[in-house]
């Protein structure tokens, strides 16, 4: 940041960064040309309270999009993820470039051969607007999973 500049001015211009990221790496044709509507994603202040409470300094996924870049892109990053998330889900098309992950091994220690296989698990790291729209729907359905009895998330 310049410090040249007001607080104001620099937040306007990391707005612009964040936003300019996203529509260069994320926004395809295919995504322009979801229909509009409401879908099970939810509305901005749900997408906007999901975004915050995601753990910040965290590596990107294969769309170079870290929480930093929707946290700080403003209102307008909020508005067009929230048209974005339910337009996926009012279609029932999740599109290709939410479905990558960048997989990386993770040497598990312990004294375990490194030059071996064995000894290392996989991390993967997924596109962080997918997260979004993973979180959204889960806390959606939640509720109705708790209802009918059936486990969630590790309980498997």
């Amino acid at each position: 940041m310049d410090p040249a500049l007001p607080e104001s001015c620099q937040i306007t211009r990391r707005e612009e960064s964040c936003t300019k990221r996203i529509n260069q790496t994320v926004i395809t044709p295919a995504l322009r040309n979801l229909p509009e509507g409401r879908g099970l994603a939810g509305r901005s202040f749900q997408v906007e309270h999901t975004v915050n409470k995601m753990k910040r300094k965290k590596s990107a996924g294969p769309d170079n999009l870290t929480a930093e870049h929707l946290k700080f892109g403003g209102q307008t990053i909020i508005t067009w993820l929230t048209e974005i998330l339910n337009s996926i889900v009012d279609v029932e098309l999740i599109p290709s470039c939410l479905k990558l992950g960048i997989t990386i091994p993770v040497y598990k220690g312990g004294g375990k051969d490194p030059l071996n296989a064995n000894s290392y698990r996989g991390i993967t790291l997924n596109s962080v607007i997918s997260k979004v729209l993973e979180t959204l729907i889960l806390n959606r359905l939640e509720p109705l999973f708790m209802e009918a009895g059936l486990p969630l998330g590790k309980s498997f």
